[in-house]
């Protein structure tokens, strides 16, 4: 339903525009959808995501959070490198306590998606929501860290067709929290990554001040980059 479903007209602040996929993705990041086996009946049907439209972040919010604080954590990505970056989350986080979680998004030309580490005891639960499959998650068990190594691109993006995951090449994964300098933040990149394709995710993020991105900026070529 993403992009096809109008906000009520009793929400005021964005009555009658559409509802995307960073709406849909801040608001499962931030929890609006809520918990357990009810997540997703807020936002299952067209009728329901309208009526629980007033509860998602509005235009303005999703501005103020971008356009002023840089994201904590940037993990850049090229496809087949996700999983390390994953990995490097999931060790990262593997210690956090039970019950607790940490949320992320995925920025990719176009597109926002959510991610979601969650402990649990003996594992970690990395929980992927795309919102153009808007009403479930997919859901990942990791009792290792570098069990994130067995995840492909196939699994994570798994209702995407075939032409559409050959032409990802690069993006972003992001924390929800935010930091005061770019310079403050902890930026990794795994794979070579084409920060061109993803200039505006990267502002998006804050982070194209970050000395390790300014200078992968000036080193970019011209022209086409290899798929990731």
């Amino acid at each position: 339903m993403n992009n096809k479903v109008y906000r009520s007209p009793f929400d005021k602040e964005d009555s009658g525009k559409p509802i995307t996929c960073r709406h849909l993705s801040f608001g499962y990041a931030t929890g609006a959808f809520g918990r357990g086996k009810h997540t997703f009946s807020s936002v299952d049907t067209p009728s329901a995501l309208e009526s629980f439209s007033h509860k998602l972040p509005t235009e303005k919010e999703l501005v103020t959070r971008w356009a002023f604080e840089p994201s904590s954590e940037g993990y850049y990505f090229t496809k087949s490198a996700i999983s390390r970056a994953i990995q490097s989350i999931a060790r990262k986080y593997w210690d956090m306590p039970n019950a607790t979680e940490k949320n992320f998004l995925i920025l990719i030309p176009e597109h926002v998606m959510a991610l979601r580490f969650k402990k649990q005891e003996g594992c970690l639960k990395v929980i992927f929501y795309d919102p153009n499959d808007t009403g479930r998650h997919r859901t990942f068990s990791l009792y290792d860290p570098d069990n994130a190594c067995a995840l492909e691109p196939e699994d994570i993006f798994s209702i995407w067709p075939d032409d559409q995951l050959d032409k990802l090449n690069s993006g972003i994964i992001v924390s929800d929290d935010v930091q005061d300098h770019p310079e403050q933040c902890d930026v990794n990149v795994f794979g070579d990554v084409d920060f061109q394709s993803i200039h505006d995710d990267i502002y998006l993020a804050g982070h194209l001040d970050h000395p390790k991105i300014k200078s992968s900026l000036k080193r970019e070529p011209e022209g086409n980059r290899r798929q990731g």
